[in-house]
């Protein structure tokens, strides 16, 4: 029992990768290839954020910077990659690109000093969690 209803069928079979469907008994089946979402995209949103937040703790400035540039490669890459039909990821190609752009902009500027609030001297983490115990001391675990 074949699942092809004739041996004209094998010369209509379509090329890898089109969207057609083959015939079977009982129905027609889709050759269409499933949609997936772009690694590259996902791996640019991977970087970009943690970049944009070690920028923002103003010690890890400049590893921020870096993986954002990283992110940001990634993310032209992924938006690249999206151009295929099947691959999907747009979205996360675009919020890395931003994310690394921004982060690479405020590493450099942290970095060079240009931003005085927050520079590689001034870690924000220690002063968020001075600023937690004075004024939320609530959200602090008893230890």
């Amino acid at each position: 029992m074949s699942l092809l209803t004739s041996a004209d069928d094998i010369t209509r079979m379509p090329s890898f990768g089109t969207s057609s469907s083959v015939p079977i008994e009982g129905g027609e089946v889709s050759t269409h290839r499933s949609p997936r979402s772009s690694v590259l995209a996902t791996v640019a949103v991977l970087l970009a954020l943690p970049g944009a937040l070690l920028v923002s703790t103003g010690v890890l400035a400049a590893a921020g910077a870096v993986l954002g540039l990283a992110g940001t490669a990634f993310g032209i890459a992924g938006l690249v990659a999206n151009r295929h039909r099947h691959i999907t990821g747009r979205s996360n190609a675009i919020i890395a690109l931003v994310l690394g752009v921004a982060a690479v902009a405020a590493g450099a500027l942290t970095v060079t000093g240009v931003m005085p609030w927050l520079d590689q001297d001034t870690n924000q983490i220690a002063r968020l969690v001075e600023w937690l115990d004075a004024n939320a001391t609530w959200a602090r675990p008893e230890l």
